[in-house]
């Protein structure tokens, strides 16, 4: 599997820059259309950050030939039948918003996204996004900073919602609480439990101190991780608290801290706590600049690193399970809790969950871009895993099972019933992609249900292959996945012959046919 970008790195939507990374999550606009406004329906299977609870799912999505963003969202029961009707799917375009998207947090049937401050032209930009029936209603408002921001870094890069307010990680002015309910909004400084309205922030009494900076945070029960270069703090929003205690002490002697990065906290009192954190290693006599993954011990007050690979995020399930997305793809640990015992390996690896998406969907390396966990009992739940080729839900319990099936959620333009309408896709097979398992699939729609035989051909109308013979598919409408008759994990081609040998470039053909009489032609390219 690929990975592209999650919730907390930063990506601009320019898809010459998809793989650059960083901390926030940054999505610029090249050239957008004019219009914000609800509609129905999945607009992109270009899925860049999933959220969400219980039965509510939303999804923030780049639709590439109109240089916009849009969020979809569904009330859903967890069945791959609802998700993937897209008349169940409401959608919300940003065409008129240009700015980067730092980021998007969903809590009380409400969705926030904040945005870059200067770009955007007012200070700290929100956009807060509800459902509303069969329709999706937008309220801008901004926080609003009384001080001159060009000697401040003012920026909202991050947002989290808990007991009914949303917090946001406002750089050098600190954390700002947004009581959406009683329309206040309030600033609150790393170890000081007082606060002030946003309106009458007076600044900073010295120069910013890069190290000071909020440049994170998570929720935790009742409780906001509030992150620093220099320290994780917890802020308690019943009684705007700070607590102090969790140290910067790493065990490991060939490692100097440099400054944490990212917070994971795992849900309940005494969970596991994990942080990315930026470190020296001495390599070769010299010290050279690392990312890890490090476990916190709270009885003797130190991290140490259990994976030293660039982690984009993390994931909690059920029985101490947490799923870690790096640059080489998904990965499930499970850890004990004891202080003793440090994860290292992976329980499922990057190429099972690769081969439980690509077994079910024509799809060789998905490029995923985030992933979100929602509990639904203490043993089950659902694993979201976004991608540039929609998103993958699976049902999730503990312990896991052996093969854990994804469904595929993704906008699928419909097809012509009867054969009177296909095509596969892509069209074009490269030579320099085939040979490495890309394939194409067959897009068809059958009236009725029915057996079909799929063959490709040469320029001769030589036989090459035989894909399926006399396999039985449903109709569209009859619960066809994405409402066609294709079956995307079986009607596809690499390539190859019968024989298994890649074929030489050229025009090739395509016969579909049923037992009750439809048939249909097509063609594919085979490039050098």
């Amino acid at each position: 599997m690929k990975f592209r970008k999650t919730r907390r790195c930063s990506i601009t939507a320019n898809n010459l820059l998809r793989f650059s990374v960083g901390i926030a999550l940054v999505f610029s606009a090249l050239s957008v259309a004019a219009d914000c406004q609800s509609g129905k329906g999945i607009t992109s299977n270009d899925v860049i950050a999933v959220t969400g609870e219980a039965d509510t799912l939303w999804t923030l999505v780049w639709e590439g030939p109109r240089n916009q963003f849009a969020v979809n969202s569904i009330i859903h029961g967890g069945d791959s039948v609802s998700l993937n009707k897209d008349n169940n799917w409401l959608s919300y375009t940003l065409g008129c918003i240009s700015s980067d998207i730092h980021d998007l947090a969903y809590g009380d049937g409400r969705l926030v996204l904040c945005f870059d401050t200067l770009k955007f032209g007012q200070p700290n930009p929100v956009l807060l996004l509800t459902r509303n029936g069969n329709s999706i209603n937008k309220q801008d408002f901004s926080l609003g900073w009384p001080v001159d921001s060009s000697s401040l870094d003012l920026t909202a890069r991050e947002v989290v919602w808990v007991n009914n307010a949303f917090y946001f990680a406002c750089m050098d002015a600190g954390l700002v609480r947004w009581d959406y309910k009683n329309q206040t909004k309030s600033v609150f400084s790393p170890g000081k439990s007082s606060s002030v309205p946003v309106n009458e922030f007076p600044g900073l009494e010295s120069k910013p101190d890069t190290m000071l900076r909020v440049i994170g945070l998570e929720r935790h029960e009742n409780d906001v991780m509030v992150i620093t270069p220099a320290r994780i703090w917890r802020f308690s929003t019943i009684d705007s608290s700070w607590d102090s205690s969790i140290s910067s002490q790493l065990v490991n002697s060939e490692l100097n801290f440099s400054g944490f990065e990212a917070v994971y906290p795992e849900p309940g009192k005494d969970g596991l706590l994990l942080s990315r954190i930026r470190v020296k290693k001495r390599i070769a006599g010299s010290w050279k600049d690392t990312l890890i993954l490090a476990k916190y011990s709270r009885t003797q007050k130190n991290w140490r690193s259990i994976l030293e690979q660039t982690v984009y995020d993390v994931a909690f399930g059920p029985g101490h399970y947490f799923f870690v997305l790096t640059e080489k793809g998904i990965s499930a640990f499970q850890d004990s809790l004891a202080d003793t015992l440090v994860t290292r390996s992976a329980v499922i690896n990057t190429s099972v969950f690769q081969n439980w998406i690509t077994r079910n969907f024509a799809i060789s390396e998905p490029v995923l871009t985030d992933l979100h966990y929602v509990g639904l009992t203490d043993s089950t739940g659902y694993l979201l895993l976004a991608s540039t080729d929609g998103t993958f839900l699976a049902r999730w319990q503990y312990p896991p099972a052996e093969k854990v099936t994804f469904y595929q959620v993704k906008r699928a333009p419909p097809v012509r019933s009867g054969l009177k309408q296909t095509y596969a896709r892509p069209g074009v097979l490269v030579a320099d992609m085939y040979d490495q398992q890309s394939r194409t699939v067959f897009i068809y729609n059958l009236s009725r249900d029915a057996n079909v035989t799929i063959r490709v051909y040469d320029y001769n109308m030589d036989l090459v292959k035989t894909i399926i013979s006399n396999k039985f598919r449903r109709a569209g409408n009859n619960g066809g996945q994405h409402g066609r008759s294709t079956v995307e994990n079986e009607d596809w081609w690499d390539g190859r012959n019968s024989s298994g040998k890649m074929v030489a470039p050229g025009v090739y053909y395509y016969r579909i046919s049923t037992d009750i009489g439809e048939r249909a032609f097509g063609k594919i390219v085979v490039a050098k």
